[in-house]
């Protein structure tokens, strides 16, 4: 079992696995997508040294270990994963220490790059004690984009936290173990369901803080994307921020615009390349249901807890992230064409990009 839960906020920088708890080495924040202590890209655990464990596991026990998917790098044709592994022999030397995957999940289409998701593993440690073992996760995204640096082409991202496995004292410490016999990579329906060319959608996600308004404008055909979201957000600073994306615009990126509306402040990332809104790549079908007269498909994934439910014209009505997370309801409905104002950045963002990173999820020059 795992559990699930979505964080939408906004901020600049680099990107893009942080792991909570146990804390990951070195510094930790989570003040917003991109944020450069989630972005650790070499395979000795980002080249972040050991530190003594202040977290301790029981042998032979199942334990929580919480991660954020700080950017989401979702590639269509090569579905990337996020796996959590231990390893007793890494302190001296991560890149070639014996690792023992404990538990793993797909990537999912989060149909925007700008996107927190927090993930719980319940995983189950091995009945073997330590005074000093590590703990690793890592976002493996395939996204040729994400390459970062060049050796790294599987465009992955690591951080590592160090821990003491203690032997139980009990027996009542050692828990039966969580059955993990679902694995991973096995989602991708010969069906899919294809949203229509121009659409668009408002919905309201229910939040432990309150609630959050969603406006998306979606354009296939010239590939533009716009989603407003404002109310709730878990930085009240930023309680509206506009995401506009041109992904035709290579030149530049493509560049995503992320204007905070309440501050009139603007910035940029290096957005992905696009990819369709649709449903069965990455999910399986699961069936159908009625509400008065119409008919919804349902689609999932239950290695990660991600749920679309689509109208017949597989419009989004409803988003499930795990069975605890962030549930948003949706009313879409099908346009023949935009506004091109709607796609343009509002007036306080930069009329000119430039790039000062090559990797496409770290930020271009600081805006103002």
């Amino acid at each position: 079992m795992r559990s699930f839960v979505a964080a939408i906020l906004i901020a600049s920088s680099y990107a893009h696995i942080c792991l909570i708890s146990p804390k990951q080495r070195g510094e930790f924040s989570l003040s917003g997508p991109g944020d450069h202590t989630c972005f650790r890209r070499t395979a000795d655990c980002g080249g972040i040294p050991a530190e003594k464990p202040q977290h301790s596991l029981v042998a032979g026990s199942v334990a929580e270990i919480s991660v954020q998917q700080n950017l989401n790098h979702w590639r269509s044709d090569k579905h990337g994963f996020i796996d959590v592994a231990i390893s007793y022999n890494a302190v001296g030397d991560a890149i070639n220490a014996e690792w023992h995957v404990m538990d793993k999940i797909d990537d999912f289409p989060a149909f925007d790059m700008i996107a927190q998701t927090n993930f719980t593993f319940l995983v189950n440690v091995p009945n073997q004690a330590s005074d000093h073992a590590v703990i690793r996760v890592r976002y493996v995204s395939f996204n040729e984009l994400e390459i970062y640096p060049k050796n790294n082409t599987d465009a992955i991202f690591y951080n590592c936290a160090d821990v003491k496995v203690v032997e139980a004292e009990s027996s009542s410490e050692v828990s039966n173990p969580v059955d993990k016999s679902l694995k991973p990579g096995q989602f991708y329906d010969h069906v899919s369901c294809v949203s229509p060319s121009r659409w668009e959608a408002v919905g309201r996600s229910i939040t432990p803080n309150g609630i959050i308004n969603h406006h998306i404008y979606y354009d296939a055909v010239d590939q533009l994307v716009r989603w407003d979201r404002w109310g709730a957000l878990t930085n009240a600073t930023f309680d509206h921020v506009v995401l506009i994306t041109n992904y035709t615009d290579l030149a530049h990126g493509p560049p995503e615009y992320v204007a905070f509306m309440t501050t009139n402040s603007c910035e940029i990332y290096g957005a992905d390349a696009f990819y369709p809104w649709s449903y069965g790549n990455g999910m399986l079908f699961a069936g159908n249901f009625t509400k008065g007269k119409e008919v919804f498909q349902v689609w999932e994934n239950p290695t990660n807890g991600m749920r679309w439910e689509a109208d017949e014209h597989c419009l989004p009505y409803r988003h499930v992230e795990g069975s605890e997370g962030l549930v948003t309801v949706f009313t879409a409905k099908e346009v023949e064409s935009f506004d091109s104002s709607i796609f343009l950045p509002p007036s306080f963002c930069p009329k000119t990009v430039q790039v000062t990173k090559s990797c496409r999820g770290m930020w271009f020059a600081p805006l103002k």
